[in-house]
């Protein structure tokens, strides 16, 4: 599957053979035929959702008529059987996997988890003899089968008759798929404060109105909400706490404000009580529904959030710890026993943990940022070390994140490398998600950057084994309990409610958004995952050995290697004469010789042809030139818009992004993604005297040119930077190539938003004004309607903040002049933004604007 990821494929063909299932004479293996529904499921996270299953083996009619019928039902997206406990994999299994990787590990950055001991160059096999086709064996079906004595086949038919009668197939309805439960009640809590504040209840109901928008919400079962009693508070709370809470309802603001400077982060009013209340007995509801057999799967969009809150005390906006009185709910009310809570917000769940580090039947597994101890709540237990306590030891799982970029490439990869493992081992009965979705592209506390797809992704993965210990009981009854989703943090009400919509979309059995290629952890994600195997795999037996192997190379790789420590040699020597080749079909080349010490010439090219959506420009360029690793081929090209994927449920929806351009290409109906060569843009300024120079490009039938050094660094500038590591300057990690392509995101020309643009005539820029909430500096913005001054997402995010109260949605950045229009998600280029860009250029230089 990681390499799946990596690979992003349009459409997956499986060669469907059953001849491994229980019961085959020939393959004399032993699959249970509804593992065949979790392998079929799991492919169909992959391009979008376009499987193929075609048959070929099986010689068992039973197994094979089972294996067929477990795998269409997969296809047709009803709940997954459950499955017998999984033994630990067989030695002989781990060892062929790791031969695997060893071969296809210098290929794949996906597999980058596994660290490499030594690189072995490929075997001589000069003075081995070609075989012809006449010594080549003939293929026959004469296969000799396993001889069994009467006796196991007996047991054979007989197990796969009762795996028949405990793998019965449902067809289920939305209605029963899922079940949601929301109240704008929850609503009153909010600070009297501050206007501003991140928790604030934007985040349920803009939530809900997406839902609503996507036709989600009525897809699912309606769930009440209701208030939980002090008795199921009091099986989390102490009496002491629960009463000095409730008592804020009747206290005067200013005596509230005090009780709260006791606690770590929250705020109060005289409706936090009733609304913690109604958000914690609302997530019960939706437990009572799944374990009945009313719903699969259960959502509950509630605030205030929980997962931080502590016996006997709140923290980080947290009053009631509403997953735990759900899992203890489950336990008490409806004899659950054994019950995984999977808490993927990004602040570590102190309280959950807490609470249960010493329960054996309790799974708490969280994902989470740490920066080693320095970031919120700042708990040193939320370390890979900690496992628990006690009878719990080993039921504690802590994925701490240090240091950034984290992506999804390490969300996918910690699931696939070590939550799944995990999940299929402990067979909960109950599955919970503390789902906080601040770890969300755009979520100025989180500062991560998961798209909002991808949390679909994680929720497909987490219902695979949501059902694996749901237990037949009674031939005519079957109550299987899936997925909860419980609302933690999420502090961008846009992202949020996208991310959330994901989810639900997944739940409802709806196809998975295809995300892009290229996916893989980064080398801080990698180590971060070997860290926790470390010291979880005393632990669980499903989890495998990362220890260092050794890699080998094939002659492809051995070579490429080679040449890159010779090239990196000689681009040592400052006055080495290079040349630049230009590869075609053809093989016709076009050279130039240059001093690496004064730069390279490029031809010219007019400008109608260079912005021609069809221009390509294809070179091969060594390493002398650029004084860089690893340089790679360097390809400038500018594509024509792509559409932008749909949202869930067929529904159009608006991708939360960031005011600074993203790594990635943005899609917008309007945009283009320009790319510039990463070995021009290396070079200094260059004189442009050579006269224009056709080559032929990769496409044949399209028109490309050569294009001057000049052009692409008005396009991308940090030719000057004085960066010698390119791979520094643009924060990849040191396992990474030298980009192919530079991006830059060219701004969309009109917006409906435009008419909240009020005159700047009064205004008198203050280019180093800090932000009016914070002395940030930095990266600061003007809202274009008021012309008051905030900081960006990557500081504070106080103008994001501003922006989700005024609705205010055009701003212009004090740093670039760039402006943004956060409803289009858009860099924004009109004539309505000149005099505010014309003012802001002369106070910021002293110098008019040109046109």
């Amino acid at each position: 599957m990681p390499i799946a990821y990596e690979f992003g494929p349009d459409l997956v063909i499986v060669s469907a053979g059953y001849d491994c299932a229980l019961g085959c004479p020939y393959g004399c293996f032993s699959l249970s035929p509804a593992v065949f529904a979790h392998l079929t499921n799991r492919l169909m996270v992959l391009a979008d959702g376009n499987v193929i299953v075609a048959l070929e083996g099986g010689y068992n009619v039973e197994s094979l008529s089972d294996g067929v019928a477990h795998t269409i039902s997969a296809l047709l997206g009803d709940p997954l059987p459950s499955l017998e406990s999984l033994k630990p994999v067989l030695s002989g299994t781990k060892e062929a996997i790791r031969k695997c990787v060893s071969v296809l590990r210098t290929k794949w950055k996906s597999l980058n988890i596994f660290p490499i001991k030594q690189e072995l160059s490929p075997k001589d096999m000069s003075g081995l003899s070609i075989n012809t086709w006449k010594t080549v064996m003939v293929p026959t079906t004469d296969v000799e089968p396993c001889r069994r004595s009467e006796d196991e086949v007996a047991a054979a038919n007989k197990k796969l008759a009762d795996l028949r009668r405990i793998c019965s197939f449902t067809e289920m309805t939305d209605q029963q798929r899922a079940c949601l439960v929301y109240d704008s009640r929850m609503e009153n809590h909010k600070s009297e404060l501050e206007r501003q504040q991140p928790e604030c209840p934007a985040r349920t109901r803009r939530a809900y109105e997406l839902l609503e928008e996507y036709g989600l919400a009525r897809r699912c079962k309606r769930t009440e909400a209701r208030v939980a009693s002090e008795e199921e508070l009091l099986r989390i709370h102490s009496q002491d706490y629960i009463d000095a809470l409730k008592n804020t309802a009747t206290m005067p603001q200013a005596a509230i404000n005090e009780f709260a400077e006791r606690f770590q982060s929250v705020f109060l009013n005289k409706h936090t009580y009733d609304s913690a209340s109604l958000a914690a007995g609302s997530l019960l509801s939706v437990v009572d529904d799944i374990c009945s057999g009313e719903a699969l799967h259960g959502v509950a969009v509630i605030r205030p959030p929980g997962h931080h809150a502590e016996y006997d005390r709140c923290m980080g906006f947290c009053f009631f710890n509403n997953v735990a009185l759900a899992v203890r709910h489950a336990q008490e009310s409806h004899g659950l026993k054994k019950i995984a809570v999977i808490d993927w917000d990004i602040h570590h769940g102190n309280g959950l943990q807490h609470i249960f580090e010493m329960d054996p039947n309790v799974l708490c597994l969280s994902i989470h940022r740490f920066d080693e101890g320095r970031y919120f709540p700042n708990s040193p237990d939320a370390d890979t070390a900690f496992c628990g306590d006690g009878e719990g030891v080993g039921k504690t799982v802590n994925i701490p994140w240090n240091g950034r970029p984290i992506r999804d490439g390490d969300y996918l990869s910690v699931f696939l490398h070590v939550v799944l493992p995990i999940l299929y081992e402990f067979r909960a009965e109950l599955t919970i998600v503390a789902a906080g979705f601040d770890a969300a592209r755009g979520d100025h506390l989180g500062g991560v950057g998961i798209s909002m797809e991808c949390f679909g992704h994680l929720t497909h993965l987490l219902v695979a084994t949501s059902t694996l210990n749901n237990p037949v009981e009674a031939e005519t009854e079957r109550r299987r309990r899936g997925v909860i989703l419980a609302l933690e943090g999420g502090y961008n009400p846009t992202a949020t409610a996208e991310g959330l919509s994901h989810c639900v979309a997944t739940l409802l059995s709806d196809t998975c958004l295809r995300l892009p290629s290229g996916l893989a952890p980064t080398d801080k994600g990698a180590a971060t995952i070997r860290r926790v195997v470390e010291v979880q795999k005393n632990h669980w037996t499903s989890l495998f050995d990362y220890s260092p192997m050794a890699c080998h190379l094939d002659q492809l790789t051995d070579t490429r290697l080679q040449a890159v420590t010779t090239s990196s040699i000689t681009a040592a020597t400052p006055t080495t004469q290079a040349s630049t080749e230009n590869h075609t079909g053809t093989e016709a080349t076009v050279a130039a010789t240059t001093n690496v010490a004064t730069g390279v010439s490029f031809g010219s090219t007019s400008s109608a042809s260079l912005f021609s959506p069809y221009f390509s420009l294809s070179t091969t360029t060594t390493q002398a030139e650029l004084s860089i690793p690893a340089a790679q081929e360097v390809v400038m090209a500018f594509e024509a818009p792509q559409p932008a994927s749909p949202p869930p449920a067929n529904s159009d929806a608006d991708s939360n992004s960031q005011e600074a351009a993203s790594s990635q290409p943005q899609q917008h109906p309007t945009t283009s993604a320009t790319a510039a060569t990463v070995s021009d843009l290396s070079m200094g300024a260059v004189p442009l005297s050579d006269t224009p120079q056709p080559v032929a490009g990769p496409l044949a039938e399209r028109s490309t040119n050569r294009a001057d050094s000049g052009m692409l660094r008005q396009l991308v500038h940090f030719a000057d930077a004085g960066i010698e590591d390119l791979g520094s300057f643009l924060g990849l990690n040191s396992s990474d190539p030298t980009p192919d392509r530079l991006f830059a995101v060219e701004p969309i020309l009109w917006c409906p938003h435009l008419g909240q643009v009020t005159s700047a005539s009064q205004w008198r820029p203050e280019v180093t004004h800090p932000c009016t909430r914070c002395e940030n500096r930095h990266e600061n913005w003007v809202c274009l309607t008021c012309y008051e001054v905030y900081c960006g997402r990557y500081a504070q995010g106080h103008m994001l903040e501003h922006h989700n109260t005024t609705q205010h949605s055009i701003v212009l950045s004090l740093a670039d002049l760039s402006a943004w229009c956060y409803v289009c998600n858009s860099y924004i280029h009109n004539e309505v933004l000149l005099e505010a860009k014309q003012a802001l250029h002369l106070a910021k230089f002293g110098v008019v604007m040109p046109t």
